[in-house]
């Protein structure tokens, strides 16, 4: 972390011990990786904008440098970091694959989608807020590399969870913050599903179930207009 240091004098003396010390940089870092990304998830969703600069460089850079090799260990790592029970450090995994997939090219993140969309599906469903906003800006960056199998792998998901009382305000979050990053790839697969059946038919029909559900769905889909504006 050190070797991205916002000052460039300490980066330089980190990068001299470093080649003083390593003799082989892709070896040690898959032997010190555990303690490295817990040290820089914790970073990731610091109260300190320096340190969170600093993490998300030192993480961008080994992606960079060595992703192909890296790759299989650091994702694993920010996956089962989303158990947590600490909230900022979810958060911080959140950021962590943001770092990832916008550092990493395209075809190196191909064989990790069905780690990465899971992964991410899950934090836009997460019970703190603050998880879910990270989760949101992770999905942007994803969509830049998945495209519609982003969308297709969480939007569905998140629409059937409106269905459960238990699940329905997170997952109703979670819908907005991919909608205020992805609105015009997003809303045309949301809108159609809420409004289903036809909200004119349900909102009249006489049984009380039917008229609550139309109400809710009603609710719904105001939610998701009021953050276009």
């Amino acid at each position: 972390m050190v070797r991205t240091d916002v000052s460039i004098s300490v980066r330089q003396a980190a990068l001299h011990v470093w080649k003083t010390i390593v003799a082989n940089t892709p070896k040690t870092l898959k032997e010190i990786m555990p303690v490295l990304m817990n040290t820089l998830i914790s970073s990731l969703a610091s109260s300190s904008s320096e340190r969170r600069q600093v993490a998300g460089r030192s993480l961008g850079e080994l992606v960079r440098k060595l992703g192909e090799r890296v790759l299989p260990l650091i994702i694993p790592i920010l996956s089962r970091g989303l158990k947590d029970p600490n909230a900022s450090r979810r958060q911080g995994v959140c950021i962590g694959l943001s770092e990832v997939m916008a550092s990493a090219g395209k075809n190196q993140l191909v064989s990790f989608m069905d780690e990465l969309i899971p992964t991410i599906r899950t934090a836009l469903c997460d019970s703190e807020p603050e998880v879910r906003e990270s989760a949101g800006l992770a999905f942007s960056t994803l969509f830049k590399s998945a495209g519609m199998q982003a969308i297709d792998e969480i939007v569905p998901t998140l629409l059937h969870a409106l269905e459960d009382d238990e699940t329905s305000d997170t997952a109703l979050d979670g819908l907005k913050q991919i909608l205020s990053v992805r609105t015009a790839a997003v809303l045309p697969h949301i809108l159609p599903k809420l409004v289903h059946p036809p909200l004119s038919y349900v909102l009249t029909d006489t049984h009380p179930k039917v008229q609550s559900a139309g109400q809710t769905a009603l609710q719904q889909v105001g939610s998701v207009i009021r953050i276009l504006k």
